[in-house]
This record gives C-alpha cells, structure tokens and sequence, in this order.
C-alpha cells in the first residue's frame, strides 16, 4: 500500500510503494500538497501492479483492450447480457445508465478507468465527484455504483481490464432507513366489493376476469408471495392428500426455502378445483404480470376502494398477504399457527408487520373478555 510522508516539516513529501517486483521502495515526489502526493503514489503503484501481472502473465492483450474506445465494451457487455437471458427493456435501461455515468466522468477510452495522470483525477474521484453531484440519495449512489463494478468485473473476467481497477474496491453506501412501505389489511366489505367488480370487468392486463378473481383470492386464501403465486401449477395442488386437500410449497420457489404444505377449505376448494381441472398439470396455473400492484390498483379503482388510506398505508399484491393474515388473527386462531401458515421465521414478524387490528377489532376483543368477566352484579 502506497504511503506519503515528510522527513522535514518545510520539504515536500517522501513517499513508499510497492514494485513490480514486490519490493519496497521509497521515492521523492516533490510534491507539498499531501492529497497530490497520495494520488501521485496511488497511480506508480497501480501501473507497478499492472507490470507485475503482465510479467506473470496473468493478463491478455491488455493494452490493446484499454486503447479501445467506451463504446466498443459497451457492445460487448451489450451481447454479454443478451447472451445472460436478460431482458431487452433490463438491457437498453443499463446501457443508458452506464452511458450516463462514463460521460459524467468524461471517460472516452477505457485506459482512464485503470490510470489517470497525476495531474488529473483518479477514475474512482471522478465517480465520487460525479455521484456526488448527480445522485441525490443513498439508495441511487448505491445502485450506480453496483451497475459500474458489475460492467467492469465483466471486462475484468474476459480480460478486458486489469483486476487492480480502483472503482472496483470501492465500497457502496449502506442502506440505514427502512424502503419497505406502509401496508394496510383489506377489510371484509372492501373483498367483496372487490371480487365483485373485477368479476364484470375486462380483460386487464392480458388476463381474462375470472382469472384475476381466482388470482387474489388463492392470494387471500394462502398467504402466498407474488413470486410463489407465479410459480403454481396445478401439480402443486393436492386435492387426494392424506391429512386433506393441501397446497404444496416447493423449496424451489418458496421464499424460505422450505417444504410447506397449506390445507385448503370450503368454499375455495371446490372453485379451485373447478379452476384447475382443465388446465395442464406441469403448465403455469396463472400468467402473472410482472407489476402485479398496478394490476390490482386499477381493480381496487373499479371497485371504488382507495389504494392509500388516510394513514398513508397502501393496498399492493403484498397487501392481500397482510390481510390472510390479519383474518387469521381476528378469527382468533392461535399464534403459533398464524405463524406457520404465514411461513414466518419468527412470531414477531407476524404479529409486527402483517397483523393489522383496527378500534373496531379491539373493542370486539375487550366486549368478549367482558362477557367471561366473573366478578358479581351488586
């Protein structure tokens, strides 16, 4: 590691590095200014440890990589990720958002990404400058700094760029606030009106009525996530079970992993029976769009049911796991089972975070202890 130091108080600093030769050397910068000095020092290290891995050969055609312009590695990582399987609309948006970042620094050639002139900024004090400047929050310096590294650890593992790249060392912010959002429970009546409306509705979202009404209420019915629900098929359900109808969560696409089973009742089994029975056992049992929260937004205003409450709480696809729950409790069924239908990992998550009990929800509970109240009438 390059250190800077002064031997007397009124000359310019001294500094050490390491070689190409991993031995310890010291130099004389000339330089007064501690922080030009630093970055002096960093940059003869880092074209040190360059030398070191092309003597060990451990690099290949560096050189003729690094004189390339930025937009030739765009297009490679541009045929990486298409290659990968992801997305068109994944891949044009992090194009762009590398674009944006590699013209902030004014970054044409890659070779400035590695060394810089020692009168210039380093590549990793451009992209703090330009984080600084452009991304307002912690959570978007965060991401951006995430998107370049995982950009050029691709360049790195196919050779394109040497490993010893500063921003790649670089360590983003951590996330302290809480980013989850504030659910509420769906009340009775709001179900109702619900199922109601989106059973005369349209085809939203490529998904007939019927479907979408069968798709909230296995959401109301089991408790499970987005992602799990676009999983099902209707192998997964178990109607000829042993200890009963079942529905069985895979390890594979359940979010803890874990084998669960969750026992169906009247009347959603004989729907869901009904549902299923023509449909491909080993297919998908519902083509669930990716924004599930507009699907059921749109719903929500069909049926003339707020998205946001007065508190500030919002009704998402999450939501209607937060309401299997909240009945769950209100029906009073023990806590610990509440917690083993919700597939939770602790009771505090459950009772915390997804139970939501309203004054009306309270009073009901003190009138029932009232009438077990066994002090005398005067």
């Amino acid at each position: 590691m390059a250190t800077v130091f002064k031997i007397q108080r009124s000359k310019p600093y001294v500094g050490e590095y390491t070689d190409e030769f991993g031995v310890r050397r010291r130099i004389y910068t000339g330089l007064r200014r501690r922080r030009d000095a630093v970055r002096a020092l960093q940059n003869i290290e880092q074209r040190a440890k360059y030398k070191r891995l092309v003597r060990d050969d451990t690099v290949r055609d560096f050189d003729t990589h690094l004189g390339c312009p930025v937009d030739h590695h765009l297009q490679f990582y541009e045929t990486f990720l298409n290659d990968k399987g992801d997305s068109p609309g994944y891949i044009v948006q992090t194009l762009r958002h590398l674009r944006r970042i590699l013209d902030g620094m004014r970054i044409k050639y890659l070779d400035a990404v590695v060394i810089a002139d020692s009168r210039e900024r380093s590549a990793d004090e451009r992209f703090r400058h330009w984080l600084r400047d452009t991304s307002p929050t912690d959570r978007h310096r965060r991401h951006s700094i995430l998107e370049f590294q995982r950009f050029l650890k691709v360049l790195a593992d196919h050779h394109r760029l040497p490993p010893t790249c500063p921003i790649l060392t670089m360590r983003p912010p951590k996330i302290t606030t809480s980013q989850t959002r504030d659910r509420r429970a769906l009340t009775e009546d709001e179900i109702e009106s619900l199922m109601q409306a989106v059973s005369v509705s349209h085809h939203r979202f490529k998904i007939a009525p019927y479907d979408r009404v069968m798709l909230y209420r296995t959401a109301l019915q089991t408790g499970l996530r987005r992602s799990e629900i676009a999983a099902l098929k209707p192998c997964h359900f178990i109607f000829d079970y042993e200890a009963g109808p079942v529905l069985r969560c895979d390890p594979e696409w359940s979010k803890n992993r874990s084998l669960a089973y969750i026992p169906l009742v009247e009347p959603y089994l004989s729907d869901i029976r009904e549902y299923l029975q023509n449909k491909p056992a080993q297919k998908r049992a519902w083509s669930v769009p990716y924004n599930t929260a507009r699907m059921l937004r749109s719903d929500l205003r069909l049926a003339g049911i707020p998205y946001v409450d007065q508190h500030g709480r919002v009704a998402d696809f999450h939501a209607l796991r937060h309401t299997f729950i909240t009945r769950l409790v209100l029906a009073g069924v023990d806590l610990a089972k509440v917690q083993l239908l919700a597939r939770h990992s602790t009771i505090r998550l459950t009772i915390e975070t997804y139970s939501h009990l309203s004054i009306p929800d309270l009073a009901g509970a003190l009138s029932l202890a009232a009438r077990k109240d066994c002090i005398p009438s005067s």
